[in-house]
């Protein structure tokens, strides 16, 4: 079956080429790289390989051609993947709603020294937030460890009771923990961006000459500062609920501020425009960091309660 290589003392195999296992059961073919189960079967070529999990098949056996993108998934994937459309999408949406709503209130009320002053704020804003999103990424790749050990640890004292005929010494909420511990991490994140924002006025001084716009981003910039000391501490709150597989949640509270961000944004533009009030760049931000601080407390709350 051409050139292999043992992975792991298990009988494994890392193969290059194409693999096949009569026993269809036994074997997934996705891509080029192909791995034996444990269980034997004949390959074939009349050899014995195991059955084969191959990331090549899908593309090679079943004749795959472009047009085929445009078929319609089996009901059973469609079926897996159904709890998580809505949450999933109300979450992408809520989350720009903010954006958008700020966007046209500052452009239709404020001038072009808003405009441009804006401008400069989220694009610093968006340079930064990076940061402490990989925080989010991060938490998803350890909950499942966390939640693994803690089944274990169950496992092992319902074990131990039922052996010893005692009651069921309570284990450790190894995800509790883990998440506590996390978000900790996650307010240190905070701090550091934090710092980095009262660079603001600074780095806008790099990117216009225009005084009128520079005390206009000289306004915000507490507002972005006191946001990014909260940003971390969300992100890595969120990462813990999303690797806990708690997107209902997510989803309901996105879609409850894909109404109520917008709204409130509108006032301002209400009272700009109609009630002669005036408001500036600090007015849009401030929702902004109520925005952060509502995220920061359900996030965190959620994340750090004890796991069921």
């Amino acid at each position: 079956a051409g050139a292999a290589t043992k992975v792991g003392g298990r009988g494994g195999r890392l193969s290059l080429t194409r693999l096949f296992s009569r026993d269809r059961r036994s074997s997934l073919e996705v891509g080029d790289v192909a791995v034996d189960l444990p269980a034997g079967n004949d390959d074939s070529d009349g050899s014995d390989d195991g059955g084969a999990i191959s990331a090549r098949g899908f593309l090679a056996e079943y004749n795959f051609e472009p047009h085929h993108i445009l078929r319609l998934p089996p009901k059973s994937t469609v079926r897996q993947f159904l709890p998580y459309v809505v949450p999933v999408t109300t979450t992408s949406v809520g989350r720009v709603s903010l954006f958008l709503s700020m966007a046209h209130v500052v452009s239709s009320c404020m001038g072009v020294v808003g405009m441009a002053a804006q401008t400069i704020a989220l694009g610093i804003f968006d340079a930064l937030c990076p940061l402490s999103q990989s925080l989010t990424l991060a938490a998803q790749a350890f909950v499942p460890g966390a939640l693994e050990e803690q089944d274990r640890l169950r496992r092992a004292a319902g074990q131990e009771a039922e052996a010893t005929g005692r009651p069921r010494e309570k284990s450790p909420d190894v995800l509790a923990q883990f998440s506590r511990q996390f978000l900790k991490a996650g307010a240190a994140f905070g701090l550091f961006t934090t710092l980095l924002a009262t660079a603001t006025p600074f780095l806008s001084g790099l990117m216009t000459t225009n005084a009128a716009v520079v005390s206009q981003i000289a306004v915000v910039m507490p507002h972005l500062a006191a946001i990014f000391a909260l940003h971390g501490l969300v992100m890595s709150a969120e990462g813990v609920l999303l690797g806990k597989e708690d997107v209902n949640y997510l989803g309901w509270m996105y879609g409850a501020f894909f109404f109520i961000m917008p709204a409130w944004m509108m006032r301002v533009k209400l009272g700009a425009l109609n009630l002669g009030k005036t408001v500036g760049l600090d007015s849009v931000w401030g929702i902004f960091l109520v925005y952060q601080l509502m995220r920061s407390v359900l996030w965190a709350g959620r994340a750090a309660m004890p796991t069921k």
